[in-house]
């Protein structure tokens, strides 16, 4: 097995001590969240996002949790973070999915799913340019053995 480098930088600041992990030389992106010793870990070909809120430390504020999760992975999926006024971030129901609509002072391309129910919590994912969505379910030490959603939910973008 080829070792795999995972590496760090902020888009701002160039920081390696935060910002979102990338595996440099792969073209591969990936998004991490942790909430209430729950963890989503999300892997994608295109620049993705992903956020998951145990409802026990919800701190949302203003903001209904699913709806929060939902533009939290929006933003984590840029890379730009809470740089970004998270209510300049808008999402259209289309189908099973919500579609970005408006990013910032512009627009983005998107698809935000919602992670199937986890008891006591709720998450997001948002994969940006195109390509499917696939979500899958397992412990990480059975990644190869993953319990699907049901069939592989590809959806369109």
């Amino acid at each position: 097995m080829a070792d795999l480098r995972v590496s760090r930088s902020c888009r701002r600041c160039g920081s390696d001590q935060h910002g979102k992990p990338w595996f440099p030389d792969t073209g591969v992106h990936a998004s991490l969240s942790h909430s209430g010793g729950l963890v989503a870990v999300a892997v994608a070909a295109q620049p993705v996002g992903i956020d998951i809120e145990a409802l026990a430390a919800h701190t949302a504020g203003e903001w209904e949790l699913d709806e929060w999760v939902r533009v939290e992975s929006v933003v984590k999926a840029t890379g730009d973070g809470l740089a970004v006024d998270p209510r300049s971030v808008a999402l259209m129901l289309d189908g099973d999915h919500r579609r970005v609509t408006a990013y910032g002072e512009g627009a983005l391309d998107g698809v935000t799913v919602d992670l199937p129910a986890v008891a006591g919590a709720v998450g997001a994912v948002t994969v940006l340019g195109t390509g499917p969505v696939v979500l899958r379910r397992g412990d990480l030490g059975e990644l190869d053995d993953a319990e699907e959603f049901g069939s592989p939910r590809a959806l369109p973008l």
